[in-house]
């Protein structure tokens, strides 16, 4: 696995963050309508604490795209961005300096407490302006490496301990294995936002083991039936419609429902609206939940292919994200055609 997470922060609001997010400190982000790079939503960091996304890495590696503009009314420190983490401890993070400059930190990385930093020289960032930054990360005791770009420019090549260390040694024991979690920093004294963030971990074929570039993370919503319509819609009379949520995702009001196993529900969706070649994945975001006690599971549907299980709890309902590099239906790269033909949707298992 490459792709493993994208998000545009356009289809929920702050009620639904933990439901996609694996948790953090409540009220750290929040979605913020209408300042997004397209206009769109994006993410606002503004209080003190982590929001965190747990990830299956593959890889030792780790990389990450995300557009970033600080906020030049609440910047009187330096801004904490993205870190990534063990179970145990923290493998670094990048940070928005008070000079501009950006840099890339590790707490601890060695028996003897030694803490790193490692920064770009200054105004690199300036406030109140976008900025698509990159990072890239091999994770080593001794020999690892980080890179990270600003709209393409390298500004930070670093060689040497990439994993943080704690009281019993490195933090992978043993080492290596893959980081766990994505998180995403905030602190009293600042503000930003965050937009079109793509995650890797740099195993498989090109491209998705390296760079992606500045990427835009568009949504989609159903626009219409597919192929397959077995299960019931609930407060109206399309397929679609139950599940077209726009933003801001209705809980009960509308919906598809079905306890029989193998029953498909699929929808078209609206045509992207990006340009030609490359598009470097789609990603499904099934939001369910379990109405009764049982061992029930549904699964990911895309162009006829089904996907790994996943079990939604009883009663809350909760994000299921399935990223697609390729077409899953012939392995092609996507195209703007392919993904204005493609159906997407879900099966009970």
């Amino acid at each position: 696995m490459a792709l493993l997470f994208i998000d545009s922060f356009d289809h929920y609001q702050n009620q639904e963050i933990f439901l996609k997010w694996t948790g953090g400190w409540a009220g750290a982000a929040a979605i913020d309508p209408g300042k997004g790079r397209c206009g769109t939503q994006a993410l606002v960091v503004q209080s003190l604490g982590p929001t965190l996304r747990g990830m299956v890495f593959t890889g030792n590696t780790f990389i990450c795209g995300y557009a970033f503009k600080q906020d030049s009314q609440w910047s009187l420190g330096g801004a904490p961005m993205l870190g990534i983490d063990a179970l145990a401890g923290s493998h670094g993070q990048l940070s928005r300096n008070t000079d501009g400059s950006v840099s890339y930190q590790i707490g601890v990385i060695d028996s003897s407490g030694t803490s790193l930093s490692v920064e770009s020289v200054p105004n690199v960032l300036h406030d109140d302006t976008w900025y698509y930054i990159e990072w890239k990360v091999v994770f080593s005791t001794t020999a690892g490496t980080c890179v990270v770009r600003v709209d393409g420019l390298e500004v930070i090549n670093y060689s040497g301990p990439t994993v943080g260390f704690g009281a019993a040694g490195p933090v992978y024991a043993p080492y290596p294995l893959p980081p766990r979690q994505l998180r995403v920093q905030g602190q009293s004294n600042t503000k930003y936002w965050i937009d079109d963030l793509y995650v890797l971990d740099g195993t498989g074929p090109a491209p998705w083991n390296a760079f992606l570039g500045d990427c835009h993370v568009e949504y989609l919503r159903p626009r219409a039936a597919g192929a397959s319509q077995d299960w019931t819609p609930v407060g109206t009379g399309t397929h679609w419609v139950a599940v077209d949520d726009n933003d801001t995702p209705d809980e009960d009001a509308t919906y598809v429902e079905s306890n029989t196993p193998g029953q498909i529900d699929t929808n078209k969706y609206q045509p992207t609206g990006l340009p030609t070649s490359p598009l470097f994945g789609a990603q499904l975001s099934l939001y369910a939940r379990k109405s009764d006690i049982g061992p029930r599971v549904i699964a990911p549907v895309a162009n006829g292919v089904v996907g790994a299980m996943v079990a939604p709890s009883f009663e809350n309902y909760q994000y299921f994200c399935t990223p697609y590099p390729v077409n899953p239906a012939d392995g092609n790269p996507w195209t703007p055609a392919s993904i204005n033909a493609s159906e997407f949707g879900v099966k009970a298992l």
